[in-house]
């Protein structure tokens, strides 16, 4: 029962993780496209 929860845990920070790359990675290149423009 208690693995569970630790798979459980680990299942949902995995998951969180792959929600903010999956946000965070768009927005960092159109910062750095942005960055180009005002170079």
């Amino acid at each position: 029962m208690a693995l569970f929860g630790f798979l459980a845990i680990v299942n949902l920070a995995y998951l969180a993780s792959l929600i903010y790359y999956a946000g965070f990675l768009p927005i960092k290149q159109d910062f750095i496209i942005l960055s180009c423009f005002v170079c």
